[in-house]
């Protein structure tokens, strides 16, 4: 039996009757949500879906994609986290990336109006893969038409089936798929199984000495794989009850870490950003055990957060390729270049540019090998690739010897062990848990008729997080508004840049 299955089951027997799921005024008990997957099961399996079938769930944080998602897995086949609100063009992207062959919605997701894929001005930077389309009458409209849809019973939920042509994975029956940026901004579903995902809720599990009937608060959505891995994979796996937040409220934040509602939190530093501009005198130190993931801003919201709290965030480092790697329980240090102690079953080295390891403390490119990886991913790279040595294999991908090219540079401390990251080797950068190639900007912004170079860059807002902003070079007048037009046009929300200084050179 598929591992989540084993899980759910293994709680229902023992805890039957306490909380699994607890959304606004409503929860489930274990039993409760096992007999709702037992009827969503044979209903998916009715319409069609059958092992190894992926299937997109664009959700949110809902008890649906939880009873969707064990549902699936009980059949043999796999969940695929999507965000609700998905452009139509990142949706055909997603489908070029991988045979999803159902699209799980609930009213008004995926509303987009479709886009025209920008054009390529002669002598513009090269556009990514991600913005070229060959007929630009046809990209009017989605490439990807759903053949049937069909109406979950009992619900508003939709099944949009797709045609696709057989494909053969190099995980033939994956447990679930990961979607995140690859090199260029592409879309790159990161194959799981059954071993990866025990493994990543055992060492997580481990670290945290999580215990069952423990609750943990969910704001951070499923379709991050920080969301999927720590929220609901930790809950399922070590038995916690599971508090869903599908619209994010720093006010009901602050309550709940008032009355102790929590053992554990999953946040990101804007949200927890969010909660200490709410409060306007100090409060009592929560007993929730605040985790929050990797990315910019992360040391002002956990001082903002010291301050409002006199408590710590725990910092969580993780991808979706490998999994959970490093946290701290000590919290947040001050050294903006530290991850965090290394999880259980997590082997980290460092190299130079030739391969050569690299003795501890010195810098260089990270490599991690850990049973949390995934060595497969769609689209497939050839076989050739990976046969050669380190210095051949790409950011992303696993050596013959199961070491994972992060695209990260850092180091480990020899002192105390610690992961220390200083940089990429690439462009790319994480906004609130979510993978954004600079590139891809960069290459929408220069497509722009009026645009000739373009720079993008991150930068932190107390109020409103991380963020992309860009300085642009343009060929004569324009407005800044109609370049964000333009980039709006063709780009996922939020990756469109919230500022843009015009200037005459870079």
């Amino acid at each position: 039996m598929p591992i989540l299955s084993q899980w759910l089951d293994e709680a229902a027997r023992h805890h039957g009757s306490q909380r699994a799921l607890v959304y606004r005024d409503a929860y489930l008990s274990w039993r409760g949500l096992q007999h709702r997957v037992e009827r969503r099961s044979q209903e998916l399996r009715s319409m069609g879906v059958t092992p190894g079938t992926l299937v997109g769930l664009m959700l949110g944080n809902v008890p649906d994609f939880v009873v969707l998602a064990l549902a699936l897995d009980r059949l043999g086949a796999a969940a695929v986290p999507l965000d609700p609100a998905t452009s139509i063009r990142d949706l055909d992207m997603l489908l070029e990336a991988a045979p999803i062959r159902a699209l799980v919605t609930r009213p008004a997701t995926n509303s987009t109006a479709p886009v025209v894929a920008a054009p390529q001005r002669p002598g513009s930077r090269p556009t990514p893969l991600a913005l070229r389309v060959t007929d630009v009458t046809k990209a009017a409209t989605p490439k990807h038409v759903a053949e049937s849809k069909k109406r979950l019973a009992g619900s508003l939920l939709t099944v949009n089936f797709y045609k696709h042509a057989p494909v053969n994975l190099e995980l033939s029956l994956p447990s679930m798929v990961a979607f995140a940026a690859d090199a260029g901004g592409d879309p790159k579903g990161v194959l799981r199984s059954d071993a990866q995902l025990e493994s990543i809720a055992a060492s997580l599990g481990t670290a945290l000495d999580a215990q069952p009937g423990q609750t943990i608060l969910i704001p951070t959505p499923f379709h991050y794989s920080a969301g999927f891995d720590v929220g609901l994979l930790l809950g399922l796996g070590c038995q916690l009850t599971m508090v869903l937040e599908d619209e994010f409220s720093a006010k009901g934040l602050v309550r709940l870490l008032k009355d102790n509602g929590a053992d554990l939190v999953l946040g990101t530093p804007a949200q927890y950003s969010a909660v200490c501009q709410t409060i306007t005198v100090a409060l009592p130190t929560p007993k929730a055990r605040c985790l929050c993931i990797e990315s910019p801003g992360l040391r002002a919201a956990s001082a903002a957060f010291k301050a409002k709290f006199n408590g710590a965030l725990i910092p969580i480092f993780h991808s979706a390729e490998t999994g959970p790697v490093a946290l701290d329980l000590e919290g947040v240090s001050e050294d903006e270049s530290m991850a965090g102690r290394l999880l259980p079953g997590v082997e980290a080295r460092v190299t130079s540019q030739d391969g050569t390891t690299l003795p501890m403390g010195v810098a260089g490119r990270l490599w991690l090998k850990t049973n949390n990886a995934s060595p497969a991913a769609v689209p497939q790279l050839p076989r050739a690739i990976r046969s050669v040595g380190p210095v051949g294999i790409p950011i992303g991908r696993t050596d013959r010897d199961g070491w994972f090219r992060t695209g990260d540079l850092g180091f480990v401390d020899p002192v105390d062990g610690r992961l220390h990251v200083t940089g990429r080797e690439d462009d790319l950068v994480w906004v609130e848990g979510r993978r954004v190639a600079l590139g891809e900007v960069e290459g929408c912004l220069e497509s722009f008729a009026l645009v000739k170079q373009a720079e993008a860059r991150i930068v932190y807002d107390e109020h409103k997080g991380p963020m992309v902003v860009a300085r642009v070079v343009p060929t004569s007048a324009c407005r800044v508004e109609d370049i964000i037009e333009h980039c709006a046009r063709y780009l996922a929300p939020y990756k469109v840049p919230r500022h843009i200084e015009l200037c005459r050179q870079l």
